[in-house]
């Protein structure tokens, strides 16, 4: 109280005893040297001949780091690119104020979902539930990541030094807890499916496929008994507007038919088959084509009946059947 009600001491430099301890700072020395003698008569004798240091700031002072530090990318500019976004603008909006948008599916769309969704320090981020498989079930928040980051997130989830391209289960699982966006686990399978790392470390494959085998011509009957039918295109445009081939071959002869035409369709197949194969070379017995809708149509089918075609179907992805 003395110290207080000096004002000599008040305006020196010097810091009175009474407010220094209530503010937690050291006592003053008041002698230098080994085994300091402190004004409330404590000696410091375990560092003796060190001058007193400043204690730093205590870990709970210390910033926090963010959701999107883990990406190596920056916060503000993360924020930012999150309100370019119309819905998570809108959603953001309706969250911090209860604003909603003008545009009827718009909000719709922001009623129907904010339920999931949550804003921290302007960062919009997604509720998501883990079930309770290895420990207990729980929830966590990850931030909406917007599609120009999305590149950066699946490389640190797969490619990443630490992430040692897991399988697809497991980066599905380690992008789940950290990041969400529309269309996540599409994206995820996608990218896992095509690296190129990953594919040329597993090593070939332990069976080999069998091998295709041709038909025989001895089942044949004659020329155009099995015919096939293929089309290409589409193809430069024509004067006359066709962009596509529909080719014919004979299995028996090799002879081959083909025809420009404007569409694929069931009726142009149809028209083609009809009036370029079967007018000249009548009708086959069987027909082999891929998997098309040109050719397995309803449309289709009723021609095929119509003229007693047996129809087959090649191997699907496998052009040569």
């Amino acid at each position: 109280m003395r110290d207080l009600l000096n004002p000599e001491a008040a305006d020196s430099g010097t810091l009175p005893s009474s407010v220094g301890e209530q503010e937690g700072e050291a006592p003053v020395p008041t002698t230098g040297g080994e085994g300091d003698e402190y004004a409330d008569g404590h000696v410091d004798e375990d560092d003796p001949g060190l001058p007193n240091e400043d204690v730093g700031a205590s870990p709970d002072d210390a910033p926090r780091p963010s959701p999107v530090d883990q990406f190596g990318l920056d916060f503000e500019l993360f924020v930012r690119a999150q309100q370019d976004v119309p819905w998570i603008k809108a959603l953001v909006a309706s969250l911090l104020d209860g604003a909603l948008p003008l545009d009827p599916f718009l909000r719709a769309t922001v009623l129907r979902v904010q339920s999931r969704f949550e804003v921290r320090e302007g960062l919009l981020l997604r509720r998501v539930h883990l079930p309770a498989r290895v420990g207990p079930a729980r929830s966590l928040t990850v931030p909406v990541v917007r599609l120009q980051y999305v590149e950066t997130v699946l490389h640190y989830c797969h490619s990443d030094i630490l992430s040692s391209h897991l399988g697809l289960t497991k980066t599905l699982e380690k992008v789940r807890r950290h990041a969400f966006w529309s269309g996540w686990r599409k994206d995820v399978t996608e990218y896992v499916r095509e690296c190129a790392r990953c594919g040329g470390g597993k090593g070939s494959r332990p069976w080999r496929a069998g091998l295709m085998q041709r038909m025989p011509v001895a089942d044949l009957a004659g020329p155009f008994s099995l015919l096939v039918v293929d089309t290409v295109g589409p193809l430069p445009e024509t004067e006359r507007g066709n962009k596509y081939i529909l080719v014919f071959v004979d299995y028996f002869t090799r002879w081959a038919e083909a025809f420009a035409v404007k569409k694929l369709d069931s009726v142009t197949f149809d028209e083609a088959m009809m009036n370029g194969v079967v007018a000249q070379h009548g009708v086959p017995s069987r027909l082999l084509s891929d998997n098309g809708k040109n050719f397995s149509s309803e449309v289709a089918k009723s021609f095929y009946q119509m003229l007693g075609i047996n129809k087959m179907f090649g191997a699907a992805y496998h052009p040569q059947t």
